[in-house]
């Protein structure tokens, strides 16, 4: 946070809470108030800001700590600056985004597959190639959806693939063929 630890606790001069970002308070506020009623441990993610005024996401645990009459006497937790993760994984969403993009525009036949030949994702002209839509093939086994000839075709060069775990093209035209 940039603050030491006495500039933050008892009657210092700001209080944890006001760190948290504006748009994301009634939220955090919401998910612990519903998880000390229940008596349950929460996790929550939100964004806070620090001294620096920069925005930084934290990824927080806990729970309630509360006497024999189930009055609550305090919180204990953790919280840890999941910045880094969440901008990694905001990239690799958009990084993923423009990958679809690229493979819906293709005209050519994208197949993702499994180690167990099944399809973990295809693009709208392979859809076409094997007469399914996307949502319908995903999980199956590629061995039934794809043409006979192109299936035998495939197999052994599918399963090289997934042993020496590269990618692979195969041209279009073999799949008729």
């Amino acid at each position: 946070t940039g603050y030491r630890p006495n500039e933050l606790v008892k009657d210092a001069k700001t209080a944890y809470s006001d760190l948290i970002h504006p748009d994301d308070r009634d939220y955090v506020w919401a998910s612990v108030q519903k998880s000390i009623d229940r008596k349950l441990p929460y996790q929550i993610v939100y964004r806070i800001i620090p001294k620096d005024k920069s925005i930084k996401t934290v990824w927080e645990q806990g729970r309630g700590v509360f006497d024999a009459d189930g009055k609550l006497l305090w919180l204990e937790g953790y919280i840890s600056d999941i910045t880094a993760w969440q901008d990694a994984e905001n990239k690799l969403k958009a990084s993923e985004k423009k990958y679809r993009a690229l493979a819906e525009a293709a005209q050519d036949y994208i197949f993702m597959i499994d180690s167990r030949l099944r399809i973990v994702y295809m693009n709208s002209y392979s859809e076409k190639f094997i007469g399914v839509s996307a949502a319908h093939a995903a999980g199956k086994p590629l061995k039934g959806l794809v043409p006979a000839k192109a299936y035998r075709k495939w197999s052994r060069y599918l399963r090289q693939v997934l042993k020496s775990k590269k990618s692979m093209y195969v041209d279009a035209e073999s799949l008729h063929g």
